[in-house]
């Protein structure tokens, strides 16, 4: 939390905030990585409702015919 920094030399603290940022870009990738698979799942799933919505309609529509 930041609450015990103070003795710390700037060689430290740098090492530190190096420390961090590693770790902040893993977590992005990591996240980025989860958001792109959900993405293409809901994408996915997008595409077979859109087929059901059309196999439906044409079942529907034959007897009309």
């Amino acid at each position: 939390m930041g609450e015990q920094l103070s003795g710390l030399t700037v060689k430290d603290l740098q090492n530190l905030e190096s420390r961090l940022e590693m770790s902040l870009r893993g977590i992005r990738v990591k996240k980025e990585q989860i958001l792109c698979n959900e993405i293409q799942e809901l994408s996915w799933k997008g595409s077979l409702m859109h087929q059901q919505n059309s196999e439906l309609f044409q079942k529907v529509n034959i007897p009309q015919q």
